[in-house]
């Protein structure tokens, strides 16, 4: 599940807005592949006084497994009490990209593709 957690408070002198924004989420991510060569999926939810963020390294592999763990740790976040009024959710994890060709067959999970590249 979920190995570590923090609670931030959203609202701080140094930030210019009161909400997380998708440009920061994004930047922080490049800054963690950089660094670390790799990024440990991460579940970050903004409530309207504070912003819980959690990592969960054992992520499933499908989706349906996927959507399931979202909908546990909502509810287990949501009777905790940690998240007052629910703004905005975001998961980061990294993905691979790759591209068809006549040696690579069309099947071929990104994941599984010798020439793929880390998104």
């Amino acid at each position: 599940m979920i190995t570590s957690c923090a609670i931030l408070p959203t609202r701080s002198p140094e930030r210019e807005h009161d909400h997380i924004t998708l440009e920061e989420i994004i930047s922080n991510a490049k800054e963690i592949m950089l660094r670390d060569g790799k990024h440990v999926p991460i579940l970050i939810m903004e409530a309207s006084k504070n912003l819980v963020v959690g990592q969960i390294p054992d992520m499933p592999v499908t989706h349906g497994e996927r959507v399931e763990l979202m909908r546990f740790l909502g509810q287990a976040v949501a009777k905790s009490g940690r998240v007052d009024q629910l703004q905005q959710v975001f998961t980061v994890s990294e993905g691979w990209m790759s591209v068809a060709s006549e040696d690579r067959p069309v099947q071929m999970r990104p994941s599984q593709d010798p020439n793929k590249k880390k998104s």
